[in-house]
């Protein structure tokens, strides 16, 4: 109905995000790919033609949160080239958060494999984009919309005070 093919392939055991990549790489062969966690909620954002036009290297996107700590945190300079990435520091160096979304082309199958699992046993995301970024080759979205990460029980909260607001305004409420 919309032009999209989905697969599915089950993570036996917890190995972090960037797993994704290597579970699915018989799926991905050549083409370029988007994940996006299944806990992100968008309001009134359409990232489409931006995933759409991806051709190569990474790309996320960004969002200035109050609470940067629970997320990869994106540190700019002040023209807004990124200079770090960091996944849940305790001190924050920015309050611009890498939400769920992230775009690569097909060299992340091997950049995931190469990559070493953390402390935590993981093999995480925001080191693949720091593969990118070391590259030169990673490019950062900032948008302003509605999102919620509803990974606690206030940003679940949030986001279906925002789904109502919402859905009011669509009849008219």
């Amino acid at each position: 109905q919309w032009g999209m093919h989905f697969t599915y392939s089950e993570q036996p055991e917890p190995r972090g995000l960037a797993d994704a990549f290597i579970l699915g790489k018989e799926f991905i062969e050549d083409q370029p790919v988007a994940l996006i966690l299944g806990d992100n909620i968008f309001f009134t954002q359409d990232f489409s033609e931006k995933i759409i036009s991806f051709k190569s290297g990474g790309m996320i996107f960004a969002k200035q949160v109050p609470d940067p700590g629970r997320y990869g945190v994106i540190e700019f300079d002040s023209a807004g080239k990124v200079l770090s990435l960091e996944e849940k520091p305790k001190e924050p160096k920015s309050d611009f958060a890498v939400v769920g979304l992230y775009t690569f082309d097909s060299r992340v199958i091997n950049f995931a494999k190469d990559t070493k699992p953390s402390t935590r046993g993981e093999i995480e995301i925001i080191d693949i984009c720091n593969r990118y970024l070391d590259l030169g080759e990673l490019k950062v979205n900032v948008f302003d919309g509605n999102w919620e990460d509803a990974g606690t029980f206030e940003s679940l909260y949030r986001a279906n005070g925002f789904a109502r607001e919402e859905a009011a305004k669509s009849i008219n409420i």
